[in-house]
Parts: C-alpha cells; sequence; structure tokens
C-alpha cells in the first residue's frame, strides 16, 4: 500500500509565496522576479526542507515495496477466497433480508384477518347485548311465564293489554335472535378461513428457510473469521516495515510543517513588503493629485487676476461693436448691392472667434484690444448695371458668413432678405446694450476678488504641509 502525498503531508515542490511571479506566466516570455536579498535565507530553507521530503518519500517507496513482496504471494489466495466468502455472505444477508420483508407482510395480512373476525364477534355480542338477552331459551322462558300467568290469573284489561303488548314485543325478540343465532355459527365457522391457512403454511415456510441462511451464514462467518486471524499471523513477520513507515510518514509530516512555517514566514515578509510599496505609491498619487491641484489653483490665479485687471471695462463691449459694424455692413448691401467684405486668410479663422471665446469664459477686453474687430465693406467703383444687380441673388464667402454666424443671424443671400436680416440685428443691439447699462461692474470685480482670494487661500493650504516638511528635515539635520 503505498502512501500518497495527501495522506503523508506533502505539499507539490515549486516556488513558495505568490502563485505567480512577474514572468512565467501564461507562456509569458519574460524572466520571472528575482528574489529579493531578504528573501534567500527562506527560499533556501524552504528548498533544505524539500530536499528533506524528497529523500525519505524516495525511502517510503522503497519500504512500501517491500511490504507489497512479502504480502502480495502469501495474501492473494486468501483475499480471493475472502472476497468470495464476503459476497456468500452479502448474497445470503440479501435473500434473509427479502425472507423478512415477505414475513413482515404475512404477518400484517394475519394481523388483520384476526383483526376483522375480533370486530365480529364483537358487533354481534354488542347487538345480543342490547336485546337485553343471551339466548332464544330466554326469550322462550319469559314468554311462557307470561301466557301461564295469563292463563291462570285474574287480571284487569288494561293489565291484560299490557302484558299482550310485552308478549308481542317479546316474540320480536325471539325473531329478530334467530338471525344472530345464524350469524354466530357462521362466525364461529370461519374463525380460521382457507387465506389465514395459507399464511400460517407460508410463515412456516419461511421460518425454514430462514433457518437454512441462517446457519450458513454462521458457517460462511466462521470460515471468513479463520481466513482473517490467518492474515494477522502471516503479517506479524512484516512489522517492522510497517513500524518503519509510521516513523517515515511522521518525519514526512514534520518536515512538511515546518515548510509550511518557514513558507508562512516569507508570505508574511512579502505580505509587509508589498504593503510598504502600496503605501508609497499611495503617497507619489497624493503628492501628483496635490501637484495638479497646486497648478490648478495656479492658473485659475492668474485667470482670476486677468479678469480683475480687465472688470474696470463695460461687458459685451466687443458684441456691441460688432453687432454695430454687422448692421454697418447690411446697410451698405443694402445701397452697394454687393457683398464684398474684407477678406482673410482661408487657413485662419476669423479674429472675432478669439473675442467670442473670451467673453464665454468671462474675459473683458480693454477697447484697444478689440480694435482689431471691424468689418466695413471696401469701397468699389460704381457700376452701372448696380440696378440690375441688385434684384439678382449674391454670394457671400465663408469669412464673412462666419460673422453672421458668430452673432447668431442668418446672413442674407437676397435684398429682399435684408430689412429682416437688418431687424434681427437691431434687435439684439438693443437687447445687448441694456444689459449692459444693467451691468454692475463693482459686484463683478467684488465677486472676481472673492474668488481670487479663495483661490490663493487654497494654494496656501496645499502649500503648508511641504512647508512643515523642510522645518522637520531642518531640525532633524
Amino acid at each position: 500500500m503505498e502512501l500518497s502525498n495527501e495522506s503523508s503531508g506533502a505539499v507539490p515542490k515549486g516556488r513558495v509565496g505568490k502563485p505567480h511571479g512577474r514572468g512565467g506566466r501564461n507562456g509569458d516570455s519574460r524572466p520571472p522576479r528575482q528574489p529579493r536579498p531578504e528573501e534567500l535565507p527562506f527560499k533556501a530553507k524552504i528548498d533544505e526542507e524539500s530536499r528533506a521530503i524528497d529523500a525519505l518519500q524516495l525511502e517510503l517507496s522503497k519500504v512500501n515495496k517491500m511490504i507489497s513482496e512479502h504480502t502480495g504471494a502469501s495474501g492473494q489466495g486468501g483475499n480471493e477466497e475472502r472476497l468470495l466468502l464476503k459476497k456468500s455472505l452479502d448474497e445470503i444477508q440479501a435473500q434473509i433480508d427479502d425472507l423478512e420483508a415477505r414475513r413482515t407482510k404475512c404477518l400484517e395480512a394475519l394481523d388483520a384477518r384476526q383483526k376483522e373476525n375480533k370486530d365480529k364477534h364483537k358487533a354481534l355480542h354488542d347487538l345480543k347485548a342490547s336485546l337485553g338477552f343471551r339466548s332464544e331459551r330466554e326469550v322462550d322462558m319469559q314468554i311462557q311465564q307470561l301466557e301461564q300467568r295469563m292463563m291462570t290469573s285474574s287480571m284487569t284489561l288494561k293489565e291484560e293489554k299490557a302484558m299482550l303488548q310485552q308478549l308481542q314485543q317479546l316474540r320480536v325478540t325471539r325473531a329478530s335472535m334467530e338471525p344472530l343465532r345464524q350469524m354466530e355459527v357462521a362466525a364461529q365457522k370461519n374463525s380460521e378461513t382457507d387465506v389465514e391457512r395459507s399464511i400460517r403454511a407460508e410463515l412456516d415456510a419461511i421460518r425454514d428457510k430462514m433457518t437454512q441462511l441462517k446457519s450458513a451464514k454462521r458457517e460462511f462467518g466462521q470460515k471468513l473469521y479463520i481466513l482473517n486471524e490467518q492474515k494477522k499471523k502471516s503479517f506479524s513477520t512484516i512489522n517492522s516495515y510497517f513500524d518503519r513507515r509510521t516513523e517515515i510518514t511522521t518525519k514526512i509530516r514534520e518536515h512538511v510543517a515546518n515548510r509550511q512555517k518557514i513558507a508562512k514566514e516569507l508570505e508574511q515578509l512579502n505580505s509587509e513588503y508589498y504593503a510598504k510599496q502600496q503605501q508609497l505609491y499611495q503617497q507619489r498619487l497624493q503628492q501628483q493629485e496635490q501637484q495638479r491641484k497646486k497648478r490648478a489653483l495656479e492658473v485659475e490665479i492668474k485667470k482670476l487676476s486677468r479678469q480683475l485687471d480687465e472688470s474696470n471695462f463695460l461687458p459685451y463691449d466687443s458684441e456691441i461693436r460688432l453687432l454695430q459694424q454687422v448692421a454697418i455692413y447690411i446697410d451698405k448691401l443694402a445701397t452697394s448691392g454687393e457683398a464684398t467684405p474684407q477678406m482673410q486668410p482661408a487657413d485662419q479663422p476669423p479674429r472675432v472667434d478669439q473675442d467670442l471665446e473670451n467673453k464665454i469664459q468671462g474675459k473683458i477686453l480693454s477697447p484697444k484690444d478689440n480694435a482689431h474687430v471691424f468689418l466695413v465693406a471696401p469701397k468699389q467703383k460704381k457700376d452701372p448695371k448696380a440696378r440690375q444687380a441688385r434684384q439678382k441673388p449674391f454670394k457671400l464667402d465663408v469669412t464673412t458668413m462666419s460673422y453672421f454666424e458668430h452673432v447668431g443671424v442668418k446672413a442674407p443671400t437676397t435684398l429682399e432678405s435684408i430689412p429682416e436680416c437688418k431687424r434681427e440685428v437691431q434687435e439684439k443691439l438693443q437687447h445687448l446694450m441694456q444689459l449692459q447699462s444693467e451691468c454692475d461692474t463693482a459686484a463683478l470685480r467684488q465677486e472676481i476678488e472673492t474668488k481670487l482670494a479663495n483661490a490663493q487661500q487654497k494654494l496656501e493650504q496645499l502649500h503648508e504641509p511641504q512647508k512643515a516638511n523642510t522645518k522637520q528635515n531642518e531640525a532633524d539635520q
């Protein structure tokens, strides 16, 4: 009998600790992780315990081979005979169980028949008791006494009627007792029917068969006991091998326990190392997050400072001037009938884009910075056919279309659409001028100053831990 790795407590050889390193998993061609210096003593101890376990397992296999050689030849025939005896005992026990089940079934049927007969006798007895007489003879004697009394005694008419009524009742009782007597005779005759006799005969046959099977079972059991005793005597000569196997198994389990203990210590060491690395990684992430917040606050401070410098100028100034120039351009279109705005290079966007973007971001530029916003149709020579051209559609280039798109007005394509376009421009211009008149520059400046102070305070709070660390390092030095 071989001792498996599970029974001996051995564990498969391999790297102890994490199941996989940095490489070598799933066909990865990367080299495995090199062990750290503090891991080397633990790995050396684990390898030493593994070599001791391998040597003991080799010796254990030799001992098991010797046991098999001594017990195989002598015990093979005995084992076959024991197996045959066990098989015969199982078959006999199965037959006994089957007969026992049949016996139980017959006993239940016999009990049911006996209970039925008992119930019938009890019912007859109860019926006779309800009549008040035990037999027909008692009824006849009572009738004779009443008749004799009527013949020999003098009585009143009322007493005679009562006695006649009593005689009539006794004759009815006498007539009802005749069927009861017949039923009682039939019950006595059928107290043991053919069914019950057949059940009792089957029970006798089952009892005889079970006696034979139990006798055979005792005989086979005695033979099996003798074979087992012979096997025990044969094993007494190789007890030394069994003792040696037990000793080797105990040593293997001790080495396995030591290896598991060392592996657990190594795992604890790795867990502490990885926890420290994770802590350092989290610290780096926190530092990066603080740097990102610092950069964002610095950008916000610069932006708010620039807005604070520009807050003295009225808002919506560039939009109003752009709408005014668009209105002038539309008037020139209406008078000249030509759409020839000043062009910009095709590869450059209109300069008004940056102004609108600045306004969306809350920037306010000075009139000097917005001096580049213009939209004036260039002067051209008068065309004698201009009157006819007014009735025809004209084309606008992409740059001119972008001006109308930025102010939110659909560009005119014919002379008939110019009045509607001009009306929309005037409405937007009046709306922006109203917003400009309602705007509170002082409140806007106060809001920007509050935001700037909050941003500077947050930046100082982010610098405080760094200053504290610097002071601590200087104090340590």
